[in-house]
């Protein structure tokens, strides 16, 4: 995640950035907040690229059902994950 969070404060976004380039830092942004704060993994140093394809059509994002899938993630990871030990 580290790298990722490099490329996103290397890469800022002013009034002449193109509506690629301002895509491309908001799915950047995007992952970071995945990665670190909705679904991190159990070290909190990568996020997993299956979150990539929820951002393929970043007008469609706030569609989404966030705080559901964050919901069962921690049910998943409190209940299931603990017999699975």
């Amino acid at each position: 995640m580290t790298a990722l969070r490099d490329h996103c404060l290397q890469h800022v976004i002013t009034d002449y950035s193109t509506e690629e380039q301002v895509t491309q830092y908001s799915r950047c942004v995007a992952l970071l907040i995945m990665g670190g704060c909705m679904f991190p993994d159990s070290e909190s140093s990568a996020v997993k690229l299956m979150y990539l394809q929820f951002l393929e059509d970043i007008d469609m994002v706030n569609t989404y059902s966030w705080g559901s899938m964050s919901f069962y993630l921690a049910h998943d990871f409190i209940f299931v994950g603990r017999h699975a030990r």
